[in-house]
């Protein structure tokens, strides 16, 4: 396989643990499994599932699958696990997964609604699709354009992470829809992290500004069939 730009960023100079999920994007993750995803199980497929971090978080009963550039070594035995190339396809069959998990992937990817229109197909009628990405829309973009005119890495030619572009929150909305699914949920979690200190203050500025994240996450479903 060609080692492309991604490749070596996620295989050869980046530590396992800076790929973790984090707590922000663990703890909405779980929300919104237990408020969209099937109660009783199903097929889930992580589109670039790195150590199966996400695998990790769905219960037993479910049938995990997993698609990347190279199996981790710490991924989970029971991820049956598919090598691709993600710019050129997503290699299983359509209408096969009730819950579809792209993670901080398509900020990567040159073909953005391409991909988006083939998680729409690998879904089945009613699956589910949660996406992560980087928010174009966070204040450490905003400062940085306020300061340098440009913001974080929005194109190749900043060279930065691997990242092709960042998608704004009505961008993302706009291109889920495009590609038929059903938006259910918007959010944006992470940044801010010295106000930390200040819980109250930390909480608040969430709660005035809820859109300006870190990470933006889109929770989306393919409709169901109408039967006649």
């Amino acid at each position: 396989m060609e080692r492309d730009e991604n490749y070596r960023i996620f295989y050869e100079n980046r530590q396992a643990e800076a790929l973790s999920l984090d707590e922000p994007r663990r703890r909405q993750l779980s929300q919104w499994l237990a408020r969209f995803a099937p109660a009783s199980g199903g097929r889930a497929l992580d589109i670039g599932c790195w150590m199966g971090d996400f695998a990790r978080l769905l219960p037993p009963d479910w049938e995990k699958w997993g698609i990347d550039l190279e199996r981790h070594p710490l991924l989970p035995p029971e991820v049956n696990f598919c090598q691709a190339n993600l710019e050129e396809e997503i290699p299983v069959p359509e209408n096969s997964f009730d819950l579809v998990f792209a993670g901080e992937i398509i900020e990567h990817l040159k073909a953005t609604q391409a991909f988006l229109d083939r998680c729409f197909r690998v879904l089945r009628s009613g699956g589910l699709l949660i996406l992560t990405t980087p928010n174009l829309s966070c204040w450490l973009n905003l400062w940085r354009w306020y300061r340098l005119g440009q913001p974080f890495c929005v194109n190749s030619d900043t060279g930065q992470d691997g990242h092709l572009r960042y998608l704004a929150p009505l961008t993302l909305k706009s291109a889920l829809q495009k590609a038929g699914f059903e938006v259910l949920d918007l959010a944006s979690v992470g940044g801010l992290e010295f106000l930390r200190v200040f819980p109250p203050l930390h909480r608040l500025m969430f709660k005035i500004f809820p859109m300006r994240g870190k990470n933006l996450m889109a929770a989306a479903r393919r409709p169901p069939i109408k039967k006649c």
